[in-house]
């Protein structure tokens, strides 16, 4: 069964707000950063686990959406009037089998394509050079060297999932309803809008 343009819409507009919400926009100014300094962030960088924890975060935050997406594809298919109820659940499986997908080839993207490490060192030491002194990244560097830094590097990515989980919580079913609520008020629009275009006329005949 090949799904409606609506749904087709409906999943176009669920990945593309994942890829959004995944990827996140901004810029970094390339200033030019003291050996030394540079060397004294990248130690901290290291120290602080700076690449596992963004890692580790990525992996959460693409768990998390590509729950959030499937159960909010499911809930406009349950909501789409037109489709019969096999036809809503060989479409759920179609459309969440084929996020499962997208998601398997984003991973592979950062497994393969793209060196995470690098872009890290690239990103964060114009920033830190900018926010903090060299004493002060010496400070940072000796409290992650700590036990209590060494504990908060331990539990970062738990809280940072707790967190997260929660936030979904309350966000997901509000959102899901919006969507839907959405959805259906645009779907209703261009069919009342299809519905009133006059009927195309003949060509006159000489």
């Amino acid at each position: 069964m090949a799904p409606t343009n609506n749904m087709k819409k409906v999943f176009l507009t669920v990945l593309t707000a994942a890829v959004i919400a995944f990827t996140g926009s901004s810029s970094f100014s390339q200033q030019k950063v003291s050996p030394e300094k540079e060397g004294l962030i990248k130690e901290l960088l290291v120290v602080s686990g700076a690449a596992k924890g963004a890692k580790d975060a990525a992996d959460m935050m693409s768990a998390i959406q590509k729950g959030e997406s499937e159960k909010m594809i499911a809930s406009m298919i349950d909501n789409d009037k037109t489709l019969s109820a096999a036809e809503k659940e060989q479409l759920k499986k179609t459309t969440i089998d084929s996020v499962g997908r997208i998601t398997r080839r984003v991973d592979e993207f950062f497994e393969k394509e793209f060196d995470l490490t690098k872009a890290i060192d690239e990103i964060s030491v114009p920033i830190y050079d900018k926010h903090f002194t060299d004493s002060e990244i010496r400070e940072l560097i000796t409290f992650y060297r700590s036990p209590v830094g060494q504990k908060v590097i331990t539990a970062m990515p738990e809280l940072m999932m707790e967190m997260m989980t929660g936030f979904m919580e309350k966000l997901g079913p509000k959102l899901r309803d919006f969507l839907n609520r959405v959805t259906e008020e645009e779907f209703t629009a261009l069919k009342k809008s299809s519905e009133q275009k006059p009927p195309p006329q003949k060509p006159k005949t000489k």
